[in-house]
């Protein structure tokens, strides 16, 4: 923790740009419209509607009422947050998407910066332009 502290604050330009241009090029979706199973998972899944099933989400599936065996408690978790949080509002569950995958950069970026650290070569950009590459895939 102390070296992802100390990176940060010597790269807290690098850091900053990072969080703003993800969520620059990600905005557009917190408008977005429900796709694919976005309307059962994010509005109609019974185990999201309520905080009481959080230890529910860890004895099922991801669909109660289907075959799939996709297996995702975090999912449902997050979920259950952002249920709670926005009620049905879809701009909550992609504000949400866009927080973790700007958090999933930062992790990166700080990942790639201190094994570059331990090789010596602290002042390269590969962290910085690494991290904006993956960040706006």
């Amino acid at each position: 923790m102390k070296q992802v502290l100390e990176l940060a604050k010597k790269k807290w330009v690098q850091v900053a740009v990072i969080i703003a241009v993800t969520f620059i090029v990600h905005s557009p979706s917190i408008e977005g419209e429900a796709i694919w199973d976005d309307a059962y998972l994010a509005q109609g899944a019974p185990l999201i509607k309520s905080p009481l099933f959080v230890v529910e989400v860890f004895k099922h599936y991801l669909f109660l009422d289907s075959l799939s065996s996709h297996y995702r408690p975090t999912q449902n978790l997050t979920f259950i947050l952002d249920y709670w949080l926005y009620n049905s509002g879809l701009y909550g569950f992609h504000l949400t998407n866009i927080i973790l995958h700007i958090s999933a950069g930062l992790g990166l970026f700080f990942l790639v910066g201190i094994l570059e650290k331990k090789e010596g070569k602290l002042r390269s950009i590969l962290p910085f332009v690494a991290t904006l590459i993956w960040s706006v895939h």
